[in-house]
């Protein structure tokens, strides 16, 4: 029995599409934080804050982008770790990785909070 037997086709692919979102978030992350990022409807945190100047997008991307690879990382460990423990039962791996999610969303939440803070404070001198 070769290791790739032992793997659920449902535990690869679940870990395989988390994986997946975690990378489109963190390109579209990567690229709201870079200095050619504009204020847009499309992409990126759509809180008053952030929209009211480039500068205030900028900085607020940047503090959401680090909250952003943390929480792409606490997502991709435990499913990596989650697929070669349970290997042949996607059941387990599946209600973990909802939980998981769920969590995730949560850090969302924080990160976009954390987000508007920082762009409140551009031009505004600190008292």
């Amino acid at each position: 029995m070769t290791a790739a037997e032992g793997f659920s086709v449902l535990g690869v692919v679940t870990v395989a599409g988390t994986i997946l979102v975690g990378l489109i978030w963190g390109i579209t992350a990567w690229y709201q934080k870079g200095a050619k990022a504009r204020r847009n409807t499309w992409v990126g945190f759509r809180l008053r804050p952030l929209f009211e100047s480039d500068e205030a997008w900028r900085v607020g991307h940047q503090v959401a982008f680090k909250q952003f690879c943390l929480n792409a990382l606490s997502i991709w460990i435990p499913s990596v770790v989650l697929l070669l423990i349970i290997k042949s039962a996607p059941v387990p791996i599946g209600i973990i990785l909802i939980v998981l999610f769920v969590a995730q969303f949560i850090w969302l939440l924080v990160a976009a909070r954390m987000a508007a803070h920082a762009a409140a404070g551009v031009g505004h001198p600190e008292s």
